[in-house]
């Protein structure tokens, strides 16, 4: 292929496993996901640099700039929950993630499509970037009723469907129904 094609593609995987256990006083729930993504980018930047190179004693008219990606993230949450419609309703919990990523930007320069410009004029650039992140979370939320829950006075199912099918009138003032 030649050094100008642009090219762009990308790789995405999403894995998760999920599990939910009822341990009598409580439900546990577990999510665990990892997902990668692989981005790959060739750039034609000879508008850009092959007039530019030249006239600075580089003799690459054509130039070309792959672009690498790569992004991985694993994720865990672990929660217990307390089972709705009680007095007292929690849930607390924990999660954490982690994500490295690296992005390898190069440049090259040709001679003619297909030829590579000799050393040192290649490779015009090599940068490898890398990076961590890290995060570990705790989460708790607490719910006091202090009442039973009550429907609405007057607001009946009945009541809420007939609302529903009540004559609807329009803009022209024709009457119609919702069926």
């Amino acid at each position: 292929s030649s050094p100008t094609e642009e090219v762009i593609s990308t790789e995405y995987q999403l894995h998760t496993l999920t599990g939910q256990f009822d341990v009598g006083f409580a439900e546990l729930v577990s999510v665990t996901s990892y997902g990668r993504q692989r981005s790959k980018l060739s750039l034609d930047y000879s508008d850009n640099l092959g007039t530019l190179l030249p006239s600075l004693g580089i003799p690459t008219p054509i130039v070309a700039l792959p672009v690498d990606n790569l992004v991985k993230k694993f994720t865990q949450e672990i929660r217990l929950a307390s089972p709705a419609g009680q007095t007292v309703e929690y849930v607390v919990g924990g999660y954490y993630t982690r994500e490295k990523s690296s992005s390898l930007n190069e440049g090259f320069g040709y001679l003619s499509p297909g030829v590579l410009a000799p050393a040192p004029f290649n490779p015009l650039q090599s940068v490898d970037l890398r990076n961590r992140y890290r995060e570990t979370a705790l989460f708790a939320n607490l719910t006091l009723n202090l009442t039973p829950r009550k429907e609405r006075p007057g607001r009946s199912q009945q009541h809420i469907e007939r609302e529903l099918r009540a004559p609807l009138q329009d803009v022209a003032g024709a009457r119609g129904k919702v069926a």
